[in-house]
């Protein structure tokens, strides 16, 4: 649907100057030296163009994600060098998606001004950052605006950046700005206005929806015993979830010509559905203890994306899923401290109680004045280990601590103690014994994580299947969690920033989920969590 509605930048503009100084006119009412000049544009929302896929593969943004403040248009010559002023505009007409995107917008004319050349494409900058003229020129080229790059997650409350469409054309060109030809070149401005060149924009962020679908209260122990007592029971609770994710997007989608693979490039709607993300970005951090469960069921997310298929455990190159969850006391509701060792489960507690008990350990004893003491799990603490985040080790709380070995009376009673003694280089033979038992899994404060990488796009079938994962701008993913298995990852540092997220050996723990994909480009996942 078209409004018609003249907006007009009446600023005084530079004739251009063609290709050879001796044109004074050109077609189509376009101005001649020394005069004004006029081009209209309809900027057309991310994904909305008529005809296009089934509607369940696209969605409409919310009016935070429609929303425009202000833009600014680049005009370029044919080497994409700036020939002209950007012309910068706050009042665009406003975004109406309700029923769906794929309204154009109504005609917006641009002023032309200073220009050393004939524009040949044109690029649309909507809600630009850093300031009101954002710093360009007219000399800004395309690949100065390819290398801008920013944390446009933290634009995403009714500003979100938007910029061209990035697709390869038929020719094997790359299009990320839009042709100009003189036929929408205009010396009246309402000339222009009847005549509107399209822009087709991107949001640069993502969108990750999350539905937990009661993945947590369907979680159960599987038969497992806790400390070795069948009356215990656990229970699963999300406490948050987040994005594993760059921290950075570029300003202008890239992408490689050279991809052989055709999922990826749309000719028909003009924009492509994959990506070089920014390379030199940093992963952001997450922390279990502070993960949430947004309210809207959504985060945004930088664009982030593995160029190579398949690569699920190999690097650190996927946006992980990350759900944090917390186990605790089926009755009590309180959280419970969990640890394995060789296959069983036991409260901390009660590992701390089994190794007190243990022969090896129970022999030695304490004093105090003339009275000894057995053995205690009072005297024990759990270690978090220092390389890897979900282990730690039982150890003395206090290792100077005085221990002995006794003999008995017949009634049970302590008839002496011998000071076990420790020389120079030798091992505590107290600390060995403990020392024994190893490293466990720890859940401290009984944190739990489990994830499961971001699936973009499946190519080919069985054998021969080939798995992308990334977070493509514009791409709305839709998890489902169907299920979740197993006691995840356990968290022994819960002050510690998970770089990359991992599964213990040997763990049968498991997400299971399933992921859409809305355009925003929908992509969805069903994810088992195991």
């Amino acid at each position: 649907m078209k409004i018609k509605s003249l907006l007009i930048g009446m600023l005084a503009s530079t004739a251009f100057v063609a290709c050879t100084n001796d044109v004074e006119t050109v077609e189509n009412g376009a101005v001649a030296k020394g005069e004004k000049s006029y081009v209209s544009v309809n900027i057309v929302a991310p994904g909305s163009v008529a005809g296009r896929a089934a509607a369940s593969d696209f969605l409409a943004g919310t009016s935070d994600e429609v929303n425009v403040n202000d833009a600014v248009f680049l005009f370029l010559n044919e080497e994409f060098e700036g020939c002209a002023n950007p012309y910068y505009t706050n009042s665009l007409p406003t975004f109406n998606d309700a029923a769906g995107m794929g309204q154009d917008k109504q005609a917006t004319v641009l002023v032309i001004d200073g220009a050393k050349e004939v524009p040949t494409y044109l690029v649309a900058i909507l809600n630009p950052v850093n300031g009101a003229q954002h710093g360009y020129t007219a000399t800004t080229t395309l690949n100065q605006l390819k290398a801008e790059h920013a944390a446009y997650t933290t634009y995403t409350t009714n500003n979100f950046v938007m910029s061209n469409a990035v697709y390869r054309a038929e020719n094997g060109k790359e299009v990320a700005a839009t042709p100009v030809t003189m036929d929408y070149i205009f010396s009246d401005p309402e000339d222009a206005e009847d005549k509107p060149l399209t822009i087709q924009v991107e949001r640069v962020v993502g969108k990750v929806a999350v539905n937990l679908n009661g993945a947590a209260e369907k979680w159960t122990m599987n038969n497992e015993q806790i400390d070795n007592d069948e009356t215990k029971q656990l229970e699963l609770v999300v406490t948050g979830w987040d994005i594993l994710q760059n921290n950075q997007s570029t300003l202008v989608k890239n992408v490689d010509l050279s991809w052989n693979h055709t999922w990826w490039n749309d000719l028909t709607l003009k924009r492509s559905y994959w990506a070089i993300d920014y390379t030199d970005a940093e992963r952001n951090e997450l922390f279990v203890d502070a993960m949430t469960i947004p309210a809207t069921g959504f985060r945004y997310v930088e664009e982030t994306v593995s160029q190579t298929a398949n690569t699920v455990e190999a690097d650190n190159v996927n946006p992980y899923l990350v759900i944090a969850g917390q186990f605790v006391d089926a009755t009590t509701k309180k959280p419970v401290e969990l640890v394995e060792w060789r296959g069983r489960k036991y409260t901390m507690d009660g590992y701390l109680n089994f190794i007190a008990g243990n022969s090896k350990v129970s022999q030695y004893w304490t004093k105090s004045g003339n009275e000894y003491t057995s053995f205690s799990a009072d005297l024990l603490e759990m270690v978090k280990d220092a390389d890897v985040d979900w282990l730690a080790s039982a150890q003395l709380k206090d290792a100077t601590t005085q221990f002995y070995t006794c003999t008995f009376n017949p009634d049970g009673t302590v008839k002496e103690g011998t000071p076990v003694e420790v020389e120079e280089g030798e091992t505590n033979p107290v600390v060995a014994a403990i020392a024994e038992f190893g490293k466990v899994q720890y859940w401290n404060g009984g944190n739990t994580y489990y994830y499961t990488p971001i699936k973009h796009q499946t190519v080919g079938e069985g054998e021969n299947a080939q798995n992308y994962y990334g977070v493509v701008r514009n791409h709305v993913y839709d998890v489902t969690i169907k299920s979740i298995t197993g006691y995840g990852t356990p968290v022994s540092h819960p002050d510690n920033a998970i770089e990359k997220p991992e599964k213990p050996v040997d763990d049968n723990s498991y997400l299971a989920a399933e992921v859409v994909i809305l355009d925003w480009k929908v992509v969805k996942n069903e994810v088992e969590l195991n």
